[in-house]
């Protein structure tokens, strides 16, 4: 079966403005910002979504370099948007499931608060 997944970058700041989502890991209520949508094959065994996932860290943190493999054309849009790798607290949708990212691996997650919200590194998609 073939499903969307949107990656969003965690956008919340501290009272000076910093990133602390790579610190403190996703948490509920945290502002998180779409920068790239694609489709993806996803099967219908216990380890289908670990599956996809993985490969959205490989796509969003080396996808773009040719040093790792011929470049995924969805990565090379992502960096040319000059988003920033894919990162602790960050958030994946895959088809209607959430996903957060971890310091080890990833947790399933409630839908979050989804926001447009441009900061260095992180280029919201046109249209959310």
């Amino acid at each position: 079966m073939t499903v969307q997944v949107t990656v969003y970058h965690n956008c919340t700041r501290d009272e000076r403005g910093r990133s602390t989502a790579y610190l403190d890991g996703y948490q509920p209520g945290n502002p998180v910002t779409a920068v790239a949508r694609f489709e993806s094959l996803l099967g219908d065994d216990k380890d289908a979504y670990f599956r996809v996932l993985e490969h959205v860290w490989f796509l969003f943190n080396v996808g773009h370099d040719p040093d790792f493999g011929i470049p995924d054309p969805v990565a090379v849009h992502y960096r040319l948007a000059k988003n920033r790798s894919l990162c602790v607290g960050d958030v994946v949708r895959i088809g209607d499931e959430w996903f957060a990212c971890g310091e080890a691996g990833w947790s399933p997650i409630a839908e979050p608060q989804v926001s447009v919200i441009s900061l260095h590194g992180t280029a919201p998609l046109a249209g959310g």
